[in-house]
């Protein structure tokens, strides 16, 4: 069995352009690499955040803004994939197994889908954690045990069908099937300092309270 205990490093952050983070979000990834998708990247140049590379078809970047020579400037015409998927690529690229995305959730309802479909895809490849609203989102395929707080909040989303039984939560699961459409694990509650899922078959998205700087 697994333990995720949030005791490593991102090795890299990638910025959607959608809901952005609080200031402090980047105080505490300041440390490393940040790819910034070219939407995004507008709202970083102008606040001076760190970016190491700036990615897309670049249509999005605003002309007036100058952007600093340090910055890779990697433009995709490429129309079939978004650029949270561009972002995905270079991270293979580069060697960065361990990654954090933010902005990936708002504006338009079928972005956000479509960015978790790029999600679900990469989450073979790469170790992806979700930062939004002060909370992570990950994908778990195999038993673990994760170290969370008493009273924290659990959900536990399927993709798109998992068998699992699980141990101290208040809403256990004993070999039953979660699956989209049919049947949810929104807001369980951690009973201890760590829970455990086996997974019998499937996958799902684990939530719970981010640990920022440190990732899965």
């Amino acid at each position: 069995m697994i333990k995720i205990s949030f005791t490593n490093r991102f090795d890299a952050c990638i910025i959607l352009n959608a809901d952005y983070p609080e200031t402090n979000f980047f105080d505490k990834v300041s440390d490393i690499p940040i790819i910034a998708a070219d939407g995004a990247a507008n709202r970083m140049l102008k606040e001076h955040r760190k970016i190491n590379y700036i990615i897309g078809d670049l249509d999005s970047l605003d002309t007036k803004i100058v952007i600093p020579k340090n910055i890779s400037l990697i433009k995709i015409a490429d129309q079939d994939t978004n650029d949270f998927e561009k972002a995905l690529l270079l991270c293979l690229d580069k060697g960065y197994k361990k990654v954090l995305v933010a902005g990936f959730h708002g504006g338009e309802l079928e972005h956000s889908l479509n960015n978790w479909s790029v999600f679900t895809r990469f989450s073979e490849k790469l170790d992806l954690c979700i930062f939004d609203k002060g909370r992570y989102g990950f994908s778990v395929n195999s038993d673990s045990t994760i170290v969370s707080k008493v009273g924290e909040t659990i959900s536990l989303i399927p993709q798109c069908f998992c068998k699992l039984t699980t141990t101290n939560l208040k809403w256990e699961l004993s070999s039953e099937v979660l699956a989209i459409g049919k049947r949810e694990g929104a807001r369980n509650v951690s009973l201890s300092d760590s829970f455990s899922l086996e997974i019998h078959e499937g996958e799902l998205i684990v939530f719970l309270d981010a640990r920022l700087p440190y990732s899965i």
